[in-house]
């Protein structure tokens, strides 16, 4: 038996010996909250009270040593957030690594700190994906939920996403400050070009629904009742596009009902390539 078939003997065997509710309790991405330094102060953040100061932030090779240890025990993807996670010079060193040793990497930001040099170098160091996030459609009370002026530089920060040529997602979290505007983020979404982004914004927003529907209404609700509401709304103009559904789930999105919209966009991996497309 050579070293191939050895290898292959003991991973079988260790397979067979772990138990299908064992199986399944190996989560699919680790969330590396970077930072607690942000120049936002939204109200739903998910960051403690006390915040760590960035002299006792975890080092970057500690990071790195974290990220290989997650992969061998199965992790696909790796989604850096914070705080903001721009806010890390080794950002991209810690992309690259991941990138690396096989993780789907992703970016969950606020998008106020980034520049298109600062993408691009994401970009080459392996970034798979991005999440923005957006406080609401009106611009006053965008920056009034966030504590900060930075609507238009957060749809800036979009369109230079997309010009570097990553896939984008937006992240627009809902709740008694901005849901009065639901209609309204409707209406951009219907004025959005037909694409990716169009489509994920669109799905955001049914899920934020069914969300807003479980908080006041019962414990479960059917997807078809959710879509049938996005439609009139729109009036027949937004559908979620079928290789999106169905949506989350109940408890998925109960579960973090205190917490922040942030979270990984995809439950697939993705094979590392050194020539990737620019969408």
């Amino acid at each position: 038996m050579n070293e191939l078939e050895t290898k292959q003997k003991n991973i079988s065997e260790v397979t067979s010996k772990t138990s299908v509710k064992e199986k399944l309790q190996i989560p699919y991405a680790v969330l590396c909250e970077l930072t607690h330094r942000c120049p936002l102060s939204c109200p739903y953040c998910s960051n403690p009270v006390e915040l760590e100061m960035k002299s006792r932030e975890i080092d970057t090779e500690t990071w790195k040593r974290a990220l290989s240890e997650a992969v061998k025990i199965g992790i696909l993807q790796a989604h850096f957030s914070g705080g903001e996670p721009t806010a890390r010079k080794d950002l991209e060193d810690l992309i690259q690594h991941a990138a690396s040793i096989g993780l789907y990497t992703n970016l969950i930001t606020s998008g106020v700190l980034v520049t298109e040099e600062r993408l691009e170098k994401f970009y080459d160091a392996g970034l798979d994906h991005v999440q923005v996030s957006i406080q609401d459609t009106d611009p006053e009370n965008s920056e009034k939920i966030a504590g900060y002026k930075g609507h238009a530089k957060k749809l800036h920060t979009c369109g230079l996403i997309r010009k570097v040529g990553l896939p984008l997602t937006v992240n627009a979290v809902m709740h008694r400050q901005n849901l009065h505007n639901l209609k309204n983020m409707i209406d951009a979404a219907i004025k959005w070009e037909d694409g990716e982004l169009k489509d994920a914004l669109v799905f955001n927003i049914a899920n934020h629904m069914k969300k807003n529907f479980l908080s006041w209404n019962k414990d479960t609700v059917e997807d078809v009742v959710i879509l049938s509401h996005l439609e009139e709304l729109s009036d027949g103009k937004l559908k979620v596009a079928a290789t999106q559904l169905p949506l989350s789930e109940s408890a998925d999105l109960m579960r973090f009902k205190h917490k922040n919209g942030n979270g990984p966009s995809s439950n697939h991996s993705k094979p590392r390539k050194r020539n990737r497309k620019r969408y």
